[in-house]
């Protein structure tokens, strides 16, 4: 596909604050999964190879994402995943990889793209609880980092939320995370996160 960006002068590429982006995307995907939204049980894996143009200039994006969920009864279930992509070429701010993404959120930090990186490494367990009809509940605990080169710096945050199924629409969740591990001076101690379309 192909897009034309207005930007900032200052990050943009023809640094005339008007780029054009064109790419193709290319996904194999490996699915188990018993419930594409809430997910009770099985496995997914999926690879990604995005090679992308912006007015010349060439870089390739690569990312993969391995999620799997066991049933520890009818109402609780325990998940598992990992996530990583790099970017392969000089890639503009916006191209980057960011804790704004749906579904790459560390917990306790802001979902506001300040966590930012050519590169990106990210680990996952939560418990689910099923509450009552589309509502459940989930605790997890989330480790990575978004970063540039090897310049990486783990975080560790947890958190708790609630989530609401809207049928085949996807989820509402809602929920607070703290920072455990990788907290700076002058830093929240923690951020609420909302988000529609993947569960908490």
């Amino acid at each position: 596909g192909a897009e034309r960006i207005g930007i900032d002068k200052a990050y943009s590429v023809g640094q005339d604050g008007s780029d054009i982006r064109s790419s193709l995307r290319s996904t194999v995907t490996y699915n188990t999964l018993d419930n594409p939204v809430l997910p009770h049980s099985g496995k997914q894996w999926q690879f990604s190879l995005e090679p992308v143009s912006i007015d010349g200039e060439f870089l390739t994006k690569v990312d993969s994402k391995y999620e799997q969920h066991f049933p520890l009864n009818e109402r609780f279930t325990l998940s598992a995943g990992l996530q990583g992509g790099g970017i392969v070429g000089d890639a503009p701010l916006y191209e980057k990889y960011n804790n704004a993404a749906n579904g790459r959120a560390l917990m306790g930090w802001e979902s506001d793209g300040s966590l930012v990186g050519s590169n990106y490494a990210l680990g996952s367990v939560s418990l689910r609880s099923e509450i009552w009809g589309p509502v459940s509940a989930t605790a997890k605990v989330t480790a990575g980092d978004y970063f540039d080169g090897l310049n990486m710096q783990p975080k560790v945050g947890a958190g708790v939320g609630v989530n609401v199924q809207l049928g085949k629409f996807g989820v509402l969740h809602a929920g607070y995370g703290m920072k455990l591990m990788g907290k700076q001076s002058g830093e929240e101690s923690g951020a609420f996160h909302i988000g529609f379309g993947i569960p908490f």
